[in-house]
């Protein structure tokens, strides 16, 4: 029986005692590209840069990027709760280059959440509420994210 990680275990029935024996199987590494990893690892380092500095910006003066927020203490409260969850973004793509070879189910939820940042950016822009440039840069983290993604699916299908 083939266990996750490459692993054999080897099952033995002997009078009604089940023993188990895990013996590891060496598996050659993935090859990796390195001009891939190491776009892959300055993305996650500039994304994750960006993200903790804003988010720690937003986080100590909130009125400081909406200036709505020095006047409404509950505009305040949001987007400093939206600054913490920036800040946790920010350090899993930090994880991501610790991390690089577990890092595909974190990568994922990063272009989930850039898609849905871009989304949020375009139903206002088409509802006439941000101009055209929002949605623009706000896209770009998602688009990078994609490709990153595309590229290696193409590199473990080749492998």
């Amino acid at each position: 029986m083939a266990l996750k990680g490459g692993a054999i275990a080897i099952f033995k029935l002997t009078h009604y005692q089940v023993d188990v024996t895990i013996r590891p199987v060496l598996v050659a590494p993935v090859s990796e590209t390195p001009t891939m990893k190491k776009l892959a690892l300055i993305v996650y380092g500039i994304f994750g840069a960006v993200a903790i500095v804003f988010g720690l910006a937003t986080l100590l003066f909130p009125a400081a990027m909406q200036t709505e927020a020095a006047q409404s203490i509950h505009l305040a409260h949001n987007l400093r709760e939206q600054a913490a969850a920036i800040i946790f973004v920010g350090l899993m793509a930090f994880w991501c280059i610790f991390n690089y070879q577990r890092r595909t189910l974190v990568h994922a939820f990063l272009t989930i959440f850039t898609f849905l940042i871009a989304g949020i950016h375009w139903f206002d822009y088409f509802g006439g509420r941000l101009p055209w440039m929002s949605p623009l840069y706000n896209s770009v983290p998602f688009l990078v994210f994609l490709v990153l993604a595309i590229f290696d699916r193409k590199r473990e299908a080749v492998l």
